[in-house]
């Protein structure tokens, strides 16, 4: 079921639970998951190659289905910059704002919650990457909403 057992000094724990024939380990350091994955990333980051699900169906750019690799260590590099504690503290006011803009987008119209969830999420990249925020209505909200099937 169950273990948990001191690992890596006296304040840090670990405890695996076995699902099926799968083993999975939870780590509550941030110090010891930094180091295992820093020191020891290249066992940890890579999956093994589905071609269905990496290649047809998201075209390779789906960082969470990469092997790794060198086009997964560049990708990761390039989200590193956005989401590097210096990063987030930068951001920080616009995730707040667009917060609070949501929450008062579900108080307003709670039973459109995934669109609004949406325009957040939208909002916030546009704001980190390209310095624009994006309202309920804007043109290119509703562009790919009606791309992806959202509408």
């Amino acid at each position: 079921m169950v273990k948990c057992r001191p690992t890596w000094g006296h304040s840090d724990y670990r405890f695996t639970v076995r699902l099926g024939g799968s083993t999975w380990v939870y780590i509550n350091s941030s110090r010891v998951i930094r180091e295992l994955l820093d020191q020891r990333g290249s066992i940890y980051c890579s999956k093994p190659h589905t071609p269905y699900l990496s290649e047809t169906l998201s075209g390779g750019l789906r960082m969470a289905l990469m092997e790794y690799g060198p086009r997964w260590r560049k990708l990761r590099k390039t989200m590193g910059m956005f989401t590097s504690m210096t990063e987030v503290k930068r951001f920080s006011g616009t995730m707040e704002t667009e917060s609070t803009v949501m929450m008062y987008e579900y108080l307003q119209d709670p039973s459109n919650y995934f669109q609004h969830h949406a325009r957040f999420t939208n909002s916030v990249v546009m704001m980190v990457a390209f310095g624009r925020r994006t309202e309920k209505d804007d043109k290119l909200v509703v562009f790919l909403r009606s791309f992806l099937w959202l509408t």
